[in-house]
This record gives structure tokens, C-alpha cells and sequence, in this order.
């Protein structure tokens, strides 16, 4: 069930996975209705999943915790509404094989497949194993005539008026949607993750996405799934992939651009991943890390709820969620700008267009 507009509380569970001979940490997110974080009773319902894979600091020395084996922990910030929105999600310890997108595109697979048969809440992620129950067939096997009642409860009866029932052999049925997001080098790991058919994607989010391996470029545009893009004004280098990629990526994209912001810029300053030295320079825009998290949101909702009329730019009204849009109104410190295709819209923005939130005054103009 989407809670897009009245979200929940969420849980965390961490958890090991075996993987042959070695074993890796995840984190996962979760619908609560407990005040409580850890290992909380999820709302029972029917989610779909999403998967996320961090990037690699092994090299930003200026950057604190100074551990990187937990990074996988660190992206709540941005992680957490979706859980709170009706999502679970499995966030994966890949510091160990970053630097190799192949070898850690298989082990978020491998995450994906134990989370749906292994984790304590699994059945959440399977949809229901549906039969169709011919009333005349089971009208011959109980040995009555079509004219006579059948001696059969209330829920039966129900089954056959509907013509399906649940299969009570193989509760588990088809797994829910699945979408993914990374950061950095993840991104690249997810983009195989898309195109080696082993799980099926139906939708990718790309956060400050590092581009740069043509094998991982080939196999986000062979994907052919919609897309999310999104990168700083500060990250040169991969700010630049989303107009090299725009015109090679499939339909339904979308792309964000946000200003001032760099390549490790998007997490809450109460946590996650922060500079080491208090008095480096910060964005000036402090709701980064929460236009992420809301795009994001939007994006999965839109592509793995089927709710197609989301807005095109992946903002608008929030609900009950903590407001965004303020923040982006004309002269005050925050600034991004989008561009969309979009077919499945049919609203006043087009299906194919872009807007600038904010008071642009970057030099940088992405597209």
C-alpha cells in the first residue's frame, strides 16, 4: 500500500548475508506503526522493493566517519521516507567490491533474492499466488448437479463468484516491483544490475552517478527502463554525464540538477557522511539530502505504484510529509533545475519540458 501522502512510521533491521564463502552486511527499511526503530513489527501489506549501493570514499580522507565498512548505514537520510511511503528497502555493504561494478552488481542480486526468500518479512514482497477456480469444474468434482448447492462456506463461495482463490500450497507468489538507486560508483553496479536480467528493474535512480566505465554506460542505456538522474553543480565531472546521457536513455527519464551542491553533499547535517574539518564550506542550500530522498520517492512511487500522474519534475505537494517547495522559492538559497520526457503525463507541464525551481545563479547550465 502507498503511504505517498500520509507516511508511517519505518523500521530497521540490520542483517548478515551468506554469500558462498564470505558474508556482507545490509540495512533494511520498512513500513512500523511503532514509535521504535530497531526490529520493529512491519504494517503488514504488500510493498515493493528497493535496492541501494553506496559509492566508494576509500580515498576522501576528509571525510568522517572515517569507516568506511559501514557506509551502507549512512544513507537513512535520504533512504527512510521511502520506507515511511510504503517501500522496503535493502541498502547493501559493498565497500569490499565497489571498484569491480560486475561483482557488485551480483551481490546486490544476491541480496534481492535473499530478502525475498529469506527475511523474516518476506511474504510483504510477494504478491498474492492467485488461481482461477472454474465453478463448473468444482461443481463435477463434488459430485453434485449444477442445479443443487454446493455445501461449501461463505469463503469459498466468495472464490467462486470472483473465479480466483489463494494458493495456500505456495503462498509466496511472483515477487512485488523492484527499483534501484545508487551513488557514485553504486550507480554503476545498479545499471548492470538493470541490464543482466537475472532480477527484473523496473525503474533506476542515479545519484551524483560516476560514469565512468563504458561497460556500466552500455548497460544503463540497454536497460531501456525509466530513469533518474541527479547530480550537484560542484560535481564537475559527473554533473556533466546527465546531458552526454540524455539523449541515449529510454523513455520515461528525468533529470535534476542541484545547485552549489558536490559529489558528497547529500546527506542530512545531523549524520551520514559529513566533512571532517567543522569549518569546510557546506552548500548553501540545507535540503539537499531531503530533495533527494523526495525525488526518489516520487520516482518509485510513480514507476512501481503505477501512479503515472506524479508531476513529471518528481515535486509538488507533500502531504503530511514535511514541506520541500519553500525552500526553492525566488531569492532564497536553494536552486535546481529539471527536464523530463515523459509520455505518461498528461498534465499542464507537458510531456516533455523543464523548470527551474529557485534563483538560479550558477554558471553551470547543464542542458
Amino acid at each position: 500500500m502507498s503511504f505517498y501522502y500520509n507516511p508511517v512510521m519505518y523500521g530497521i533491521n540490520d542483517v548478515m548475508i551468506s554469500d558462498g564463502s564470505s558474508r556482507f552486511g545490509a540495512r533494511i527499511y520498512y513500513p512500523s506503526d511503532e514509535v521504535e526503530v530497531r526490529d520493529v513489527r512491519i504494517i503488514n501489506g504488500t510493498y515493493p522493493l528497493v535496492a541501494f549501493a553506496h559509492g566508494d570514499r576509500s580515498s576522501e580522507s576528509g571525510l568522517c566517519p572515517p569507516d568506511v565498512t559501514e557506509d551502507y548505514k549512512r544513507w537513512g537520510s535520504v533512504l527512510h521516507l521511502l520506507a515511511r511511503c510504503g517501500f522496503v528497502v535493502i541498502s547493501i555493504a559493498v565497500h569490499d567490491v565497489i571498484h569491480n561494478s560486475e561483482t557488485t552488481a551480483i551481490r546486490v542480486e544476491r541480496a534481492i533474492s535473499w530478502i525475498r526468500s529469506f527475511w523474516k518479512y518476506r511474504a510483504v514482497l510477494h504478491l498474492p499466488q492467485l488461481l482461477y477456480i472454474d465453478p463448473d469444474v468444482a461443481l463435477a468434482s463434488s459430485g453434485k448437479t449444477k442445479t443443487r448447492t454446493l455445501p461449501i462456506n461463505q469463503e469459498t463461495l466468495a472464490r467462486l463468484g470472483i473465479g480466483v482463490g489463494v494458493d495456500t500450497i505456495a503462498p509466496l507468489g511472483p515477487p512485488t516491483s523492484l527499483g534501484v538507486v545508487g551513488h557514485s560508483w553504486g550507480t554503476r553496479a545498479m545499471a548492470r544490475v538493470a541490464d543482466r536480467g537475472q532480477v527484473q528493474v523496473r525503474t533506476i535512480a542515479s545519484i551524483a552517478g560516476s560514469w565512468d566505465e563504458n561497460a556500466a554506460i552500455q548497460a544503463f542505456i540497454n536497460a531501456r527502463i525509466p530513469s533518474l538522474m541527479m547530480a550537484g553543480t560542484e560535481d564537475f565531472l559527473n554533473a556533466g554525464s546527465l546531458s552526454a546521457l540524455w539523449n541515449a536513455l529510454a523513455i520515461p527519464k528525468h533529470q535534476a540538477i542541484l545547485q552549489d551542491m558536490d559529489h558528497w553533499d547529500w546527506f542530512s547535517p545531523f549524520g551520514g557522511i559529513q566533512p571532517c574539518d567543522e569549518n569546510a564550506v557546506r552548500p548553501r542550500c540545507p535540503v539537499g539530502w531531503q530533495t533527494a530522498s523526495e525525488m526518489v520517492l516520487a520516482l518509485m512511487t510513480k514507476y512501481l505504484y503505477n501512479h503515472w500522474w506524479r508531476p513529471p519534475y518528481l515535486l509538488g505537494s507533500s502531504g503530511s510529509r514535511p514541506p520541500l517547495l519553500h525552500w526553492y522559492q525566488q531569492n532564497g538559497s536553494c536552486a535546481l533545475k529539471v527536464r523530463w520526457h515523459d509520455p505518461l503525463y498528461s498534465g499542464s507541464l507537458g510531456q516533455v519540458g523543464d523548470v527551474t525551481l529557485g534563483n538560479w545563479t550558477s554558471l553551470s547550465i547543464p542542458w
